[in-house]
């Protein structure tokens, strides 16, 4: 099987919502943003995760959980 590499970005931000360029400021998701979270594994259910990398932003942290089981590790990358 070969190899995918999937990029996703996270969900919505206070910031991103009004149009700011978050960057490398921690800024959390919104309820909204953890609703569009939520929703992501059920879309890619049919690809099959061996790991899952993100920032250490809680916003990217808050996305990449919800891929979290038995046959998905989780990687926070260091800043």
């Amino acid at each position: 099987m070969p190899t995918r590499l999937v990029i996703l970005r996270h969900g919505e931000t206070e910031w991103s919502a009004s149009g700011r360029h978050t960057g490398r400021s921690d800024i959390p998701l919104t309820a909204a943003g953890r609703s569009q979270a939520a929703t992501v594994p059920d879309r890619l259910a049919a690809l099959d995760f061996g790991l899952v990398s993100t920032s250490p932003s809680m916003r990217a942290v808050d996305d990449a959980v919800h891929f979290e089981d038995e046959w998905c590790s989780h990687a926070v990358f260091p800043e």
